[in-house]
């Protein structure tokens, strides 16, 4: 049994995603090695249409208030970030 004031960190890697690098990243979990994907994964497909991008939809406000994602929403599209990175995967969203 785990003492009380033994904080144990569970992380869920089930979605495989890394938000925070644009090629993706590897993490070993149980001897197991999972590629995550990267930013680079949830803008390719979307230059034709860059606000059906995972990135932008599910981070922004909706009109009825509904949130997209357990991480919440901090934009809308009016805002001059997201317009930014509305264009930047309208341009082919590459790595800088």
């Amino acid at each position: 049994m785990v003492p009380p004031s033994i904080l144990i960190t569970q992380i869920n890697y089930s979605s495989l995603l890394d938000l925070t690098s644009y090629n993706g990243s590897s993490v070993t979990v149980n001897n197991e090695t999972l590629t995550k994907r990267g930013i680079k994964d949830m803008i390719e497909a979307y230059q034709d249409n860059p606000d059906a991008s995972p990135v932008l939809l599910k981070t922004k406000k909706q009109r009825d208030g509904n949130v997209v994602h357990a991480g919440g929403t901090f934009w809308s599209t009016k805002d001059d970030d997201y317009k930014a990175v509305r264009q930047w995967i309208l341009e082919g969203g590459k790595e800088y």
